[in-house]
């Protein structure tokens, strides 16, 4: 969950991101850490 919080402070901060869209980048990056859990889960 740090990866969330370093993109925000740093990376979309600094390109000029419109700050409504930070819930959405990072839901998408929790749904992505969820799917990977789950995928590995099946693999496993």
């Amino acid at each position: 969950m740090g990866n969330p919080v370093q993109n925000v402070g740093r990376c979309l901060g600094t390109a000029g991101v419109h700050p409504r869209y930070y819930p959405l980048i990072i839901a998408v990056c929790v749904i992505n850490a969820l799917l990977s859990i789950w995928v590995m889960q099946v693999i496993a």
